[in-house]
């Protein structure tokens, strides 16, 4: 976990949490490593868990280890403010999370970012307490939505089980009009959206059934990316070592019985 401390915050206003972060890369190659240890039983766990609701899918996120939980200290205990899913490792997120100013007491702030082991990169954590600004807020819906000649409009148009399916390769095209512009007033355009993308490139391979013993666990995501990094460690310090001089090798002889000792342990 990682702790920040705010001081001279002001007791009377709600706190809003400045953070920059996204899943690390490590993440995207426990993801792949999970994968390859469900095997062939994978297609079926994640048809499974297209059915679930999204606070079913957090709650699971959180369980499993994967998930960011926000929490932030009162007297001296944590209290839960938010938690965040899973967002992928392409790109950092801005995102804010308020505190409510009851959880504040005096002027110092504690908070607290849970994780599991490795599972995200963060770039930024900020406080900010300045007043709301007053602005126009309007909703548009696009005027046309087109892919391959053909107008879906309908089928983004409600959030619904209706979508527009997207397959690698091809570009829509949204379209907008009737955007206000205000003389003297700066503009900001934000595009909403709601889908999911699934993954076709499933294993074949047998199972792991060791592996999904752990992941079964609490927190098992969590101690399979430890337990991973730390295969990855030794085989790294093993590749070193091979390189090194007859003396290394003596000391390489040494480790290998070791290691083969922890795996009968």
């Amino acid at each position: 976990s990682v702790q920040a401390k705010f001081t001279k915050v002001q007791a009377t206003k709600d706190a809003k949490i400045v953070l920059r972060l996204k899943n690390s890369d490590w993440a995207g190659m426990v993801h792949h490593s999970f994968k390859q240890a469900l095997g062939s039983a994978y297609k079926g766990w994640s048809a499974k868990n297209q059915q679930k609701s999204n606070e079913e899918l957090l709650a699971a996120f959180e369980e499993t280890g994967v998930a960011l939980t926000l929490s932030v200290k009162v007297g001296k205990k944590w209290k839960k403010v938010e938690t965040l899913p899973m967002m992928g490792n392409v790109a950092f997120q801005d995102l804010v999370v308020n505190v409510d100013r009851s959880l504040i007491k005096g002027s110092d702030l504690e908070i607290k970012l849970s994780t599991g082991f490795n599972m995200w990169s963060i770039d930024q954590i900020a406080l900010d307490q300045s007043d709301a600004v007053t602005m126009d807020v309007a909703t548009f819906a696009p005027t046309s939505v087109f892919k391959s000649g053909l107008d879906y409009k309908q089928a983004i148009e409600q959030d619904d089980q209706a979508y527009l399916v997207q397959e690698k390769g091809e570009t829509s095209t949204f379209s907008f009009k009737g955007l206000p512009v205000h003389q003297g007033l700066e503009r900001s355009i934000f595009v909403h959206g709601k889908g999911f993308y699934l993954q076709t490139d499933n294993p074949s391979n047998k199972p792991d059934w060791s592996a999904i013993k752990t992941l079964r666990s609490n927190f098992g995501m969590a101690k399979f990316s430890y337990e991973l990094y730390l295969n990855q460690y030794k085989n790294s310090n093993t590749k070193n070592l091979l390189d090194e001089s007859e003396k290394a090798k003596d000391i390489l002889n040494n480790l290998k019985k070791n290691l083969k000792a922890e795996k009968k342990n």
